[in-house]
């Protein structure tokens, strides 16, 4: 598995990393992506959430302006992934 930083922010006085996370998906023999956020010693992460390299780019850059922190990655991705 890959991991591109996609920016960084400071949340509650904690640096904050945003991660896009890529890997190899073997059985549909194509790319899929999660994210990852590290918030101090917090860290979070959620795989194969799309096989588009943009949505997740897009989810990313979401995700650094509502300053997400771990603790709630997993319930934002939940709501996107429903819409």
């Amino acid at each position: 598995m890959r991991s591109l930083l996609i920016g960084t922010k400071e949340i509650l006085e904690k640096h904050t990393e945003y991660y896009i996370l890529a890997e190899d998906d073997q059985d549909a023999y194509m790319e899929t992506y999660g994210l990852k956020i590290v918030h101090g010693e917090s860290v979070s992460q959620v795989c194969r959430i799309t096989q588009s390299s943009d949505k997740i780019q897009t989810l990313a850059l979401r995700l650094m302006e509502g300053l997400v922190t771990p603790i709630t990655l997993r319930d934002v991705i939940e709501d996107w992934v429903l819409c």
